[in-house]
């Protein structure tokens, strides 16, 4: 709900903007959809395995979007984040250390490898 009171809002700025501009204005929605959880059971595992390379666990407070909004209806979704410079991310400016970028292939393979269907005890 927050995500949707943000939008209107900036779009009354725009409408004010281009109102006090005199120019016509046309908003065209080419992308709605929910952002949706990452599965706590997967999101143990993957912590699990960011630990076990040594690392601090963090989680982040981000609902996943473009990837997860197209995978979450046929399964369930987690996510590894590798750090970036200045946190940029999706943007021609992003850049990833190669540290970094191996840190986060090393964390995907340990989580492959010891990968845990949902439902299973840990043995």
């Amino acid at each position: 709900m927050h995500r949707k009171r943000a939008v209107a809002d900036i779009v009354r700025q725009i409408e004010a903007i281009a109102k006090r501009r005199e120019l016509a204005l046309q908003i065209d929605v080419t992308h709605e959809n929910r952002s949706v959880p990452c599965a706590p059971w997967l999101k143990a595992q993957i912590a699990e395995a960011v630990a076990a390379e040594g690392h601090t666990v963090f989680e982040l407070p981000s609902g996943a979007g473009h990837d997860g909004m197209a995978m979450v209806d046929v399964a369930d979704i987690g996510m590894i984040f590798v750090r970036c410079r200045g946190g940029i991310s999706h943007n021609p400016a992003e850049h990833v250390e190669l540290a970094d970028a191996d840190t986060g292939a090393r964390v995907l393979l340990r989580f492959v490898e010891n990968f845990r269907p949902h439902g299973t005890v840990n043995m």
